[in-house]
């Protein structure tokens, strides 16, 4: 996917330093966790913790001493890290290492899930993010209850995947028809939603039209790693170029056309077969942190570091079988316990 990013960024003239640098951004993730032995797993996981935890702590340290930010990006202020959804995806990661790490080594969640969840769910408040908040929370319920016996013979990565398509096919055909609630979608997300008429989600619909006319221009191989993803917005935006999507599976598709998004879909699948396969709580852990990105993926492009960083962890069979194994013996240990 990547390479095929790095020839159609080429191929429409390009930057040849985007395409360098966004190809190792996201190779580099991956890398990392391929090269992992069994007994780095609990250490990376650690490491992985730390330096997440310590950003979002930071971030709430700064936002409360420093309101005004300590810097301005588009008229905003900013702190440590970037706004919005990008910080709730950090989130995501270190609830799921926190917990797989109290679990490794724990017969509960620990001081350091507990202060990881509390970090975390203060931040995404303050971003008032309607879509973080409601991923997370999903994430968070999900990990709560892992040990259910019930939930895990349910919810699989596979079945939240179909859940997801049927959301998001039930959004595009009310976009199609024009029948969406646009006064209480803008009261539910607090939110002005009306910019012009038939504004919807903050204009994403407009966005993805647009990216979608883009795309059929170009379909086999993309544009690659450009500066902006849709054209033609000026009925609803007064710049004629947008930056991002707004959707994951509509950026795969500008950027690497079907060839890439088939290549990514396959990538995709492999990874959540082989956590499906693990089963059991540390199945669960990756079913919740899965569910987190692409919830956030229907109205963001979460296509970064995180997101490929959260596949090869999927795919990893090192990491799946050292948590996977510490989850079995977690089981075992509580068991031994209650029975008589």
């Amino acid at each position: 996917m990547l390479l095929v990013f790095f020839t159609s960024t080429l191929f429409h003239h390009g930057s040849t330093y985007d395409a360098t640098i966004n190809s190792a951004m996201l190779l580099s993730s991956a890398l990392i966790v391929t090269t992992l032995n069994k007994d780095e797993v609990a250490p990376f996981l650690v490491a992985l913790v730390g330096i997440v935890l310590f950003l979002v702590v930071a971030e709430l340290v700064l936002r409360a001493i420093i309101p005004s930010g300590i810097y301005t990006y588009d008229g905003s202020a900013r702190w440590i890290l970037e706004n919005g959804s990008l910080q709730s995806r950090w989130c995501f990661i270190l609830v799921f290492a926190s917990c797989a790490f109290d679990y490794m080594r724990m017969t509960k969640l620990g001081a350091l899930s507990l202060v990881s969840v509390l970090a975390s769910t203060i931040l995404i408040i303050q971003l008032s993010s309607a879509t973080s908040l409601v991923a997370y929370v999903i994430e968070v319920v999900i990990i709560l209850f892992a040990g259910k016996k019930l939930l895990q013979g349910i919810l699989t990565t596979r079945k939240v995947n179909v859940i997801i398509l049927t959301l998001t096919l039930t959004i595009v055909f009310l976009r199609v028809f024009d029948s969406l609630p646009y006064e209480a979608i803008a009261t539910f997300l607090g939110k002005d939603l009306m910019y012009s008429s038939g504004a919807t989600f903050t204009g994403r619909t407009y966005i993805w039209d647009s990216v979608i006319n883009s795309i059929a221009q170009s379909p086999l191989f993309g544009y690659g790693y450009q500066q902006f993803v849709a054209s033609d917005l000026i009925q609803f935006y007064s710049q004629t170029n947008f930056s991002s999507a707004h959707n994951l599976w509509l950026q795969i598709a500008f950027q690497g056309g079907l060839v890439g998004l088939s290549c990514h879909f396959l990538s995709y699948c492999s990874a959540c077969k082989k956590a499906d396969l693990v089963g059991g709580y540390a199945g669960m852990l990756y079913v919740g942190l899965l569910s987190a990105f692409l919830v956030t993926s229907i109205f963001e492009n979460t296509l970064s570091s995180t997101f490929i960083l959260v596949l090869a962890i999927s795919s990893s069979d090192v990491v799946l079988e050292v948590i996977g194994r510490g989850s079995v013996e977690r089981e075992k240990e509580i068991l031994c316990r209650v029975s008589p």
